[in-house]
């Protein structure tokens, strides 16, 4: 959000405030400079504040790319929903570079013009913004955090460990544990 970001950001980011930057348009980049130290996989937690849904209110559509392979799909559904998603992001696409590429391609960015005419509000000049999601912010974790030792329970409470597990489409986890949203909630 306000903790001078946009040296990592290249592509179609649009207005940023205390909740967030909006990606504006079909692709938004994260510029990734990985301490070449690292020898494990990584995992980045992404959490999104807000979607912004069209007059349909159809779930907008998320591909992640790293270093040009796709890393993740998910849908986000809820307009003022916060949520965590999170990726995994191989060694061996980010081994010996200096500068890596997260890229967050919207399918389906809406159009601010075609919802104010939506709701019936009178537009002076255009609004070309066309917004998809609100990421607040991007953390990266070794992949040891997520290592699951069989037949051990699973806390997916604010207390818990849970959350390094949840991928997609989950809610924040309070004290009792962590809402799904949408018709599918994955695991990584």
């Amino acid at each position: 959000s306000l903790a001078s970001s946009s040296r990592y950001k290249d592509g179609n980011w649009g207005v940023t405030d205390h909740t967030g930057t909006w990606i504006d348009g079909p692709e938004a980049v994260v510029l990734l400079s990985i301490d070449p130290a690292v020898e494990a996989d990584l995992i980045a937690h992404v959490y999104v504040t807000e979607t912004f849904l069209g007059p349909e209110e159809l779930p907008i559509r998320v591909n992640v790319w790293f270093e040009g392979e796709q890393i993740a799909k998910w849908m986000s559904v809820s307009r003022y929903a916060c949520y965590t998603s999170r990726l995994i992001l191989p060694q061996r696409l980010f081994a010996g570079k200096p500068l890596t590429r997260l890229v967050f391609e919207i399918e389906n960015p809406q159009s601010c013009a075609a919802v104010a005419r939506h709701r019936g509000e009178e537009m002076i000049g255009e609004d070309p913004r066309e917004l998809s999601i609100k990421i607040q912010s991007l953390s990266l974790y070794g992949i040891e955090n997520a290592h699951y030792h069989l037949g051990s329970p699973v806390d997916f409470t604010a207390e818990g460990r849970g959350a390094f597990y949840m991928d997609s489409c989950w809610a924040t986890p309070d004290n009792y544990g962590a809402w799904t949203l949408g018709p599918e909630a994955t695991l990584i």
